[in-house]
């Protein structure tokens, strides 16, 4: 696996995502900060990541394909992280099983693509889950609540995933994971702020204005000419990060008061997140993707591994996006525009069958009923 992932992102060399990467990189090095928009008369592209981000502008200076091999890396590390967890839980490493696990997440297409193709930094988060899981379900949940926040420092949503992880299974809500990732989060935020100063908050004024895209429902319905300038397609945009709140709050409460899983709230939890995102893109269900290959791989039977399960069609659609989405650009050297771009704005519905499709499949295991909460730990 290490060999292919490697290989096939030194041959890509450098594309997408990366190439902006680059960019802000030079400019972070240069002592224009990481979230400049020109430096020395060059344009640099809008930067939307946390102060981790600018983490990895000294490791390009080095050599410009090191940060791509550490993403690679990461990768790597996931595999292993899923291998140990089958071990742990007993099950058999057959060839059969390394395989499943290989194709679940580090040689699915949507890694391979995102990548080692891409070489986007949204596996970051993803390798930040994985082990938060796994450090989480060995009883560490401060440790937990860090490694998320080391991740929502490079990409802002995974901070909303901590308070999936705060119902138990008693029916007490223990608040020590989201209270641990908001402190370190906001530490990592003050001391970026010191260094700087108010660019720091820019990325989230970019994620506000950003509009509806890809596989967001909200794409299509902007399509559509008659709903284009309706006051409530517009107040969903606008609002739009409300409602992504409101998802995960509403999640995290079911969890606790129907008394699921940890790992079933917290899969099903991400999940809604980026299917509520106005923006859409397959690239940010890197992180659902890694937690839900993580059930899979330490679990053989019971409500978050059955739900895994089910919710797989709704993976291999975001694959089979991505692997659409990068044959336009080898075929017409552009990504979805001209004879294509029409798939922008239809995909999204078929996109939402199937997702009501997964949850039509997990229902008895996702919709149970409510009970008296049991207390809070803090």
């Amino acid at each position: 696996v290490a060999v292919i992932a490697f290989a096939v992102s030194y041959l890509i060399n450098s594309m997408h995502d990366y190439n902006a990467y680059r960019g802000q990189w030079w400019a972070a090095v240069s002592g224009y900060g990481p979230w400049a928009t020109e430096a020395e008369g060059q344009v640099i592209d809008t930067n939307a990541y946390g102060p981790f981000h600018a983490v990895f502008a000294p490791l390009w200076a080095i050599y410009w394909l090191l940060p791509k091999f550490i993403f690679t890396g990461l990768s790597i590390g996931i595999f292993a992280i899923l291998v140990n967890a089958s071990r742990s839980a007993g099950i058999a490493l057959t060839r059969a099983r390394l395989w499943l696990l290989a194709v679940l997440f580090p040689l699915s297409p949507l890694t391979i693509i995102t990548v080692y193709f891409f070489g986007i930094n949204d596996i970051v988060p993803a390798f930040c889950m994985v082990v938060a899981c796994a450090v989480f379900a060995g009883g560490q949940r401060g440790w937990a609540g860090f490694w998320i926040a080391l991740g929502a420092l490079m990409k802002f949503y995974p901070l909303l995933f901590a308070g999936f992880l705060a119902g138990r299974g008693d029916g007490r809500l223990d608040l020590r994971v989201p209270l641990v990732g908001l402190v370190v989060f906001l530490a990592g935020m003050a001391a970026a702020y010191l260094v700087w100063g108010p660019a720091v908050l820019s990325p989230f004024q970019f994620g506000s204005d950003r509009g509806p895209k890809m596989l967001s429902i909200l794409r299509y319905l902007d399509s559509v000419e008659t709903l284009h300038q309706s006051a409530i397609l517009q107040h969903l945009v606008a609002r739009n990060a409300l409602y992504v709140i409101g998802a995960a709050v509403l999640v995290a409460l079911h969890g606790w008061l129907a008394r699921l899983e940890w790992e079933l709230t917290l899969l099903v939890g991400i999940f809604a997140v980026f299917f509520v995102y106005k923006v859409g893109h397959p690239q940010f269900y890197l992180s659902w993707f890694a937690v839900q290959a993580w059930i899979i791989a330490g679990r053989s039977d019971g409500p978050a591994f059955r739900v895994a399960w089910a919710f797989l069609p709704a993976a291999i659609f975001v694959s089979a996006f991505q692997c659409l989405y990068l044959s336009t650009d080898l075929l017409t050297d552009s990504y979805l525009q001209d004879d294509w771009f029409f798939v922008r704005d239809y995909v999204s519905p078929f996109f939402l069958a199937t997702v009501l499709w997964c949850v039509y499949r997990s229902r008895r295991d996702l919709f149970r009923r409510w009970h008296w909460p049991a207390g809070i730990r803090v």
